[in-house]
């Protein structure tokens, strides 16, 4: 198993305990500004469900205090980092602009 270790987290979510995500079945990162500024991290068998009224296995990070480009420029951020360590067990980042929220849609 692979993972992803996101290390800039605000001190009000989880005492900023790192953001460990299993990235073994991650299909793709997208940006998103129509909800405020966050990106989500899609993965393998990710739909929408209308009896869950949500995306079902979709995690939502959010950035407060930033636009769509920095939004973007997280996401290079992760994609940079998670191919240059290929063979990693643990790919850890800090990007640039502190996350604030997430919400995993199971």
């Amino acid at each position: 198993m692979r993972y992803l270790k996101l290390t800039n987290i605000s001190n009000t979510l989880e005492q900023g305990k790192p953001l460990v995500i299993n990235i073994d079945n991650l299909d793709h990162i997208s940006a998103v500004g129509a909800m405020g500024p966050s990106f989500y991290v899609y993965f393998e068998g990710t739909k929408y469900s209308t009896t869950a009224s949500g995306f079902i296995n979709r995690l939502s990070i959010g950035v407060f205090n930033a636009n769509l480009d920095d939004i973007k420029i997280a996401i290079k951020e992760i994609n940079d980092a998670i191919t240059a360590a290929p063979g990693a067990k643990v790919v850890k980042v800090h990007t640039t602009k502190q996350i604030n929220a997430f919400v995993w849609g199971a």
